[in-house]
C-alpha cells in the first residue's frame, strides 16, 4: 500500500511537470484541439447537463468551454467542495456569480445539486492517464468519491504528454469513460 502511494505521488509529479512544460503557444493550440474534439462527442451533444471543473493553474482550460455552453443555453454545473472528499455539482448560469472556495477555486452558490444520472456529462480534470482511461488526479479523492455513485458518462481532459504507461490505481480510484487530448480521443474498453 505504501509503495503504491509512493508510485502515485511520483506519477502525479510527472503529470504536473508535463503540464507545466508546455509552451504557451502550444498550450493555446492544444487546448483549442481538445475543445474541438470534445464538443463533437455524442455524449457532449446529447447531455442534458454538462458538469465540469473550473480550471486553475496548468489544467486544460475550461473557461472557454463554460462560456460556450452558457452561450448555447446548455445547462452547466460546477463543483462545490462540501467537506473531506465530498463534492457536489451545482447549476451555474452566470460566471460572475462564482465565489472563491476551497483551494481558491471559483465555486457556485449552494442551491439544489444536480442529480448525476445517465443524461449528465461530467468533465473531470486529471494529472495523468493511461490508454485504458485510468485517471490520476491531485490526490484528494473528490472526483473519485462522486464517480462511485453515478451513471453519468465521465470525460477527462488532458494533454497527450500527461499520458503514462499504467496509472497506479487503488480500490477507491475510478477510471473515466473517455479521455480527450489534443491528439486523440481514448475510450475505455475499446
Amino acid at each position: 500500500m505504501i509503495e503504491k502511494k509512493k508510485i502515485k505521488a511520483q506519477q502525479r509529479q510527472y503529470g504536473k511537470v508535463a503540464r507545466a512544460s508546455i509552451a504557451q503557444e502550444d498550450r493555446l493550440l492544444w487546448e483549442q484541439k481538445i475543445f474541438q474534439k470534445l464538443i463533437v462527442l455524442p455524449e457532449f451533444i446529447q447531455a442534458s447537463y454538462v458538469c465540469l471543473y473550473y480550471s486553475v493553474g496548468d489544467e486544460v482550460d475550461t473557461r472557454k468551454l463554460i462560456h460556450h455552453c452558457l452561450n448555447r443555453n446548455m445547462c452547466v454545473a460546477l463543483p462545490r467542495i462540501e467537506g473531506a472528499r465530498a463534492m457536489q455539482f451545482y447549476p451555474v448560469s452566470v460566471i460572475e456569480d462564482l465565489t472563491l472556495g476551497k483551494f481558491n477555486i471559483p465555486e457556485p452558490k449552494k442551491t439544489q445539486p444536480v442529480k448525476l444520472d445517465a443524461t449528465v456529462l461530467v468533465i473531470a480534470p486529471m494529472v495523468v492517464f493511461d490508454e485504458h482511461c485510468n485517471r490520476g488526479g491531485m490526490g484528494c479523492g473528490f472526483y473519485d468519491s462522486i464517480f462511485l455513485d453515478i451513471n453519468s458518462v465521465v470525460v477527462g481532459l488532458a494533454f497527450e504528454n500527461q499520458k503514462i504507461e499504467k496509472v497506479a490505481m487503488e480500490s477507491h480510484d475510478q477510471a473515466v469513460n473517455v479521455v480527450v487530448t489534443e491528439v486523440k480521443v481514448y475510450r475505455r474498453n475499446q
